[in-house]
């Protein structure tokens, strides 16, 4: 099962967009799991290092494979930081990639990064009335740029490529 998770802040200034898609070591908002209970999850580090290596990762529109922007590692970059999953891509010059770039240049967009993955490793554990999660390692199917995320400490920014 793919599961989808949403982070946050992209600011606009040109076509290339970076930032991080998933932090590491900070919670989520709270969750809810297939039957119905309340959860808070955490990256950790290393999740995403198999993904990274082997590439084929996609970079989408709100987690809609019709609506691609990039793929690693060709025209996606991603990389494993002490603060979580880094990305950057140049936004293509499709109508989803100049719809991206103009919504984040009006601040209709703002920054929120999403990420869908699967479970490979995780580690449940109780912290008196809170259940949390643990995602230890991942499949990284996919990031996104989302109108609204469940990490609010993920954030991207969109930049001008400067020619020389």
């Amino acid at each position: 099962m793919l599961e989808l998770r949403k982070a946050v802040e992209i600011r606009a200034e040109g076509r290339t967009l970076s930032g991080y898609a998933a932090v590491f070591d900070r919670p989520s908002l709270p969750l809810t799991d297939a039957r119905g209970r309340q959860f808070t999850e955490f990256v950790n580090r290393g999740a995403f290092a198999d993904s990274i290596r082997e590439g084929g990762v996609w970079a989408l529109w709100n987690h809609e494979r019709g609506e691609v922007l990039a793929r690693s590692p060709e025209t996606l970059a991603l990389s494993e930081d002490a603060v979580g999953l880094r990305f950057s891509l140049e936004l293509p010059g499709t109508t989803r990639g100049n719809d991206v770039a103009e919504l984040m240049t009006r601040g209709v967009l703002d920054g929120q990064m999403s990420f869908g993955f699967r479970v490979l490793e995780d580690r449940w554990e109780q912290r008196g009335d809170e259940r949390v999660r643990n995602l230890i390692r991942v499949d990284l199917a996919e990031i996104s740029v989302v109108p609204e995320a469940a990490y609010p400490q993920t954030n991207s920014q969109l930049r001008a490529v400067r020619s020389i």
